[in-house]
């Protein structure tokens, strides 16, 4: 019987894991299983993979925690075991009381069956009498928007409308610990808004929630602390900007790795099906005076060198520059035409150079696609360039702690009102 904690006594975390460990064993054969069934201690027919190793943390009510990591770092494996869905080898995970998951929003719900009878369903497995949930369906038909679609089988609707139905009967029903897998915002932008008002909600009301994403916006705005997973073992728990910071130096570290050598990332990068008439010679990064440089810092100038080789004398073509995130969210663009340069008749070889005086990016490694174009528009949206390297430069910006974070640097300083 749990009793109410004294002012003396401190309260009892919702969540206590200590030195949990994970460990799956593979089997090349259900045949190899039995073997080493049989023959007892000493044989060994399986490999093993240690998924999560020395896990340890308390949650109490009204807090939540976000789990960052590279992928295959163990967070998925954790929810689970918080979920009660998969059982750890070693180590101990308690939680006291009611668990909800969105682990994936799909999953559970009969498609032969209508929205309302789905609800129905999820209530008896749930252990929810008739009376909560008639006095929960309204709220959650209206959270999740499907109106008189919800009297429909659930294999009419979209994947948005899936979502947002298990969404909203996630964050509904009777839970005192939400795990969510990479789905906190789902559907259009007013759902995503609605949504995040919904767990702030929770959250004061004192329900906790553990989130595991790769969206550094989502785990900014719900969590006030972090647990940082390296290869499922802890690398760093604290408040969010310090294990953000951490997490950002490996994700940089690991995409070094990767595209040191690529040659699509060194400048040589292989046009996909294009007009051809006008070639991109190569693309060169450089300094403000004019020396090609690696890094760059924020706020500094950037040029861009495009060298060009004309097969045939080409009217008016247009050179455009695109930056994208390592995510592939596209940041910036701009092309001669906005920039008013009219390049006339090129013919044979030359270069163009687009200058960013500012390049008010924080730190982070950005990619470039460099196209030639025999137009503006029409063949930007039929995707017929003369030539185009799709995001084939990396674009290394460097900032330090004064410049602040996020992705877009503003000039700014603080100080006293006097």
């Amino acid at each position: 019987m749990e009793t109410s904690p004294t002012s003396s006594e401190p309260a009892r975390p919702l969540v206590r894991v200590q030195d949990l460990l994970k460990v799956y064993r593979f089997y090349a054969s259900p045949l190899a299983r039995v073997r080493e069934l049989v023959a007892g201690r000493g044989a060994r027919y399986h490999r093993e993979h240690t998924a999560l190793e020395g896990i340890s943390f308390e949650l109490g009510r009204g807090e939540a925690l976000g789990l960052l990591g590279l992928n295959g770092s163990g967070k998925s494996t954790l929810l689970r075991i918080l979920s009660g869905v998969t059982r750890p080898t070693s180590g101990s995970c308690e939680v006291a009381g009611r668990v909800s998951t969105l682990l994936d929003l799909a999953a559970g719900f009969n498609l032969d069956l209508s929205g309302h009878q789905n609800l129905d369903l999820a209530a008896m497995l749930l252990g929810l009498g008739s009376d909560a949930l008639e006095r929960l369906r309204p709220r959650i038909v209206e959270f999740s928007g499907l109106g008189e679609a919800m009297d429909d089988p659930v294999r009419t609707y979209s994947s948005g409308m899936v979502m947002r139905l298990g969404f909203a009967l996630a964050v509904h029903v009777p839970f005192d610990l939400l795990l969510i897998d990479e789905v906190l915002l789902v559907g259009d932008e007013v759902f995503q808004r609605q949504s995040l008002r919904r767990i702030r909600e929770l959250l004061a009301d004192g329900k906790s929630i553990v989130l595991a994403s790769h969206s550094l916006g989502d785990l900014t705005a719900v969590c006030t602390k972090l647990l940082l997973l390296e290869r499922g073992r802890p690398a760093l728990a604290g408040p969010t900007g310090e294990v953000i910071q951490r997490y950002l130096e490996s994700a940089e570290r690991q995409a070094r790795r990767i595209t040191e050598g690529d040659r699509l990332l060194q400048g040589t990068a292989v046009p996909q099906e294009t007009l051809g008439k006008l070639r991109i010679a190569g693309v060169d990064l450089l300094d403000g005076a004019g020396r090609p440089a690696e890094e760059f810092a924020s706020g500094g100038p950037v040029r861009v060198r495009i060298r060009y080789r004309a097969e045939e004398p080409v009217e008016e073509p247009i050179f455009r520059v695109q930056i994208f995130r390592n995510d592939g969210l596209w940041l910036a663009g701009t092309n001669t035409a906005r920039g008013e340069l009219a390049l006339g008749r090129v013919e044979g070889e030359g270069a163009v150079i687009l200058e960013y005086t500012s390049l008010n990016l924080l730190d982070g490694d950005y990619f470039l696609s460099v196209g030639a174009w025999p137009d503006e528009y029409p063949s930007y949206l039929a995707r017929r360039p003369f030539d185009l390297h799709d995001r084939a430069y990396v674009l290394r910006v460097r900032s330090g702690r004064p410049e602040g974070g996020g992705i877009v640097f503003s000039p700014h300083r603080w100080r006293l009102e006097e």
